[in-house]
């Protein structure tokens, strides 16, 4: 993930925007949470919790006191991962994080968990391999005026079976998710994704092409990528 923050913004004002519009995330988290099918008293660690609703939904099934949740500054690197997985937790979640990573960094994550997870840990990984076209169309004009890095660094779901497979895990399931997102307005997927992708909106929200956007609302000004 720290490959993807340019730490040049304001942080916590951009987490406080994504913690009012990530209803989408948290509705496509709690998804994948619910085919762990987690019990009272597993340890879970949640990596890139985010703004933490989705370890708060967890904690609900598992037990306050068995869920830790981590996020990265604008600051930390990758390698810290090696001080997180002390904790030796049973269950490690991922979600919509591990697109946000580069080769070098995939590669150091999964070995730090193959290493340290318990015997008989699960490491579960929900990432994207493409993005609807509303927000591919988005990403691509904020990179052109240079408001955010170029990312994430998509891998298709065998290629992360590969990866973990050379690693000694064993996959207990792999699945192709097939999702909506939708947004009320075209402002509103604007306030989701500038927050989302840490777009720097001083850079970009004079120059973003709406009228390009409108082509993907609906009638009713929604906007919708499946």
């Amino acid at each position: 993930m720290a490959s993807a923050l340019t730490g040049q913004q304001d942080y916590k004002c951009i987490a406080e925007k994504y913690s009012k519009n990530n209803a989408i995330q948290i509705k496509l988290g709690q998804q994948f949470v619910s085919l762990l099918e987690l019990g009272y008293g597993q340890k879970v660690l949640d990596m890139g919790c985010g703004t933490g609703e989705l370890t708060a939904y967890t904690a609900n099934q598992v037990g306050f006191e068995n869920v830790f949740g981590v996020d990265p500054d604008p600051n930390r690197e990758v390698t810290e991962l090696k001080l997180l997985f002390k904790l030796r937790e049973t269950s490690v979640l991922h979600n919509f994080v591990f697109h946000w990573l580069n080769t070098h960094e995939k590669e150091e994550y999964l070995n730090r968990a193959v290493k340290c997870l318990k015997p008989g840990g699960r490491l579960a990984i929900h990432s994207a391999d493409d993005w609807p076209q509303p927000i591919a169309a988005l990403l691509e004009m904020a990179v052109a005026v240079s408001a955010m890095k170029p990312a994430p660094y998509f891998v298709g779901r065998t290629a992360v079976d590969s990866m973990c497979k050379e690693l000694g895990f064993k996959i207990l399931t792999s699945e192709t998710l097939f999702y909506e997102y939708k947004f009320a307005s075209v402002e509103s997927f604007l306030a989701w994704t500038c927050a989302t992708f840490y777009i720097d909106e001083s850079k970009f929200s004079s120059l973003v092409e709406k009228e390009r956007l409108m082509k993907f609302s609906d009638k009713d000004g929604s906007v919708i990528g499946k």
